[in-house]
């Protein structure tokens, strides 16, 4: 069972169990310096160390820029509370990602954070002036294709609808073999903060990219570098991480797919 020691207390080597340094604990420098291997036993580092600690960074400038780029209008105030609120879910969501690749298990302490991120998210909907017309998905003006309801929370409801349901669906029609019921929390608490249409093209990103990472790992592929083994068509893999991907993709760049789909077809 997981426990959250697992990830409390000191750092340390999981090899030889010693303490890390204060210089060690540097990120990225310190993997770079100590060559990828650990100074006491020498044994070879994991690339997900380094790779969570970039995107870690990442997610501190990257998401205030976005967030910059898209409410143009709206008061500086907003942006630092939407960046704070945004930067916590995408923390949080990399938590998950982890603990799920490591341990195949997503805590219900992490999911029920991630929807006190979405009410507070979902109030600033409600009272705060982003000063942009299509404030209420990053899909923009797209949105308008796909919505039915009207309100902030007819929205965001049927978001929470959408992921759980889609979800319950899968595990009902594999009898539990294709889906876990933690991601089927997962799904229902993006819907909370995503709304509708955006967390059904969140989870449709996050099957793309989960079918794409899925096959090179059936023969080997990048695998050994990331510490996975190589899969089998009867191997669990965990589904956390590829829905932060694509919650990610959404946030970023789901406009920008969106128009560049539209372009290829054809209707733009």
């Amino acid at each position: 069972m997981f426990s959250f020691r697992v990830i409390g207390g000191r750092s340390r080597c999981q090899n030889c169990q010693r303490s890390l340094g204060a210089f060690e604990l540097i990120p990225l420098l310190s993997f770079v310096f100590q060559k990828g291997k650990c100074r006491s036993c020498g044994v070879r580092l994991s690339f997900q160390y380094p790779l969570v600690e970039a995107l870690a960074g990442f997610i501190f400038v990257l998401v205030p820029m976005r967030l910059f780029a898209l409410y143009l209008f709206a008061s500086v105030e907003i942006i630092y509370l939407l960046s704070f609120l945004w930067i916590l879910f995408f923390l949080t969501l990399l938590l998950i990602s982890i603990i799920d690749f490591r341990h195949y298990i997503i805590p219900d302490s992490l999911n029920f954070f991630i929807a006190g991120l979405g009410a507070a998210l979902i109030l600033i909907k409600i009272y705060g002036d982003y000063g942009l017309v299509f404030h209420d998905s990053f899909l923009l003006g797209y949105s308008m294709f796909m919505s039915f309801v009207s309100g902030v929370l007819a929205n965001h409801f049927v978001g929470v609808t959408v992921g759980a349901g889609l979800f319950g669906l899968i595990i009902y029609l594999t009898k539990g073999a294709g889906m876990g019921f933690g991601d089927l929390k997962l799904a229902a608490v993006l819907g909370i903060a995503l709304g509708w249409p955006d967390v059904f093209f969140a989870i449709i990103f996050a099957f793309l990219i989960g079918g794409a990472v899925s096959i090179p790992l059936l023969f080997g592929g990048p695998s050994t570098l990331l510490g996975i083994n190589k899969k089998t068509m009867k191997s669990a893999l965990p589904f956390g991480p590829f829905l932060a991907f694509g919650t990610a993709l959404l946030f970023f760049a789901g406009f920008e797919i969106l128009e560049l789909y539209f372009m290829a077809m054809g209707l733009l």
